[in-house]
């Protein structure tokens, strides 16, 4: 709404200044052309920051799903206090979000499986260790 606000308070600047200034029409050409830049400009702004939002939002239901799907992995394959998390649950979880589901998820290390996949995987197994001993 702000945008919105600043090109309605600009055009009124602009015409107020068109009616109160004695200048040629060359003069008034070229403010109305700047205008029309100014709500071009926005205009562009605008989209940029709705693509980015966008990219945001995939990325927030990109980790949502992936906690889903970590949550249902624990929930399969931990039954007790003693079972461990090992570094084949984790490559299998990795196979599972990657391969199966086609979740792209980018691995800045030179780990097998991405940091977002371990801890997403390692904090749903926390939560179920937490549930199993205080069930006990």
């Amino acid at each position: 709404m702000s945008t919105l606000n600043f090109i309605y308070s600009a055009f009124v600047f602009i015409v107020v200044g068109l009616l109160f200034e004695g200048g040629s029409t060359e003069t008034h050409a070229s403010i109305v052309f700047e205008f029309i830049f100014l709500i071009i400009l926005v205009v562009i702004i605008y989209f940029i920051k709705r693509k980015e939002r966008n990219k945001f939002q995939e990325k927030l239901a990109e980790k949502k799903q992936i906690e889903q799907l970590a949550q249902k992995y624990i929930e399969d394959n931990i039954v007790s206090c003693e079972d461990d998390l090992l570094f084949d649950d984790y490559k299998k979880f990795n196979n599972i979000v990657q391969f199966e589901h086609h979740i792209s998820v980018k691995n800045d290390n030179i780990t097998e499986v991405p940091y977002c996949i371990r801890e997403s995987l390692y904090n749903e197994y926390l939560k179920k260790i937490r549930k199993l001993k205080k069930n006990f």
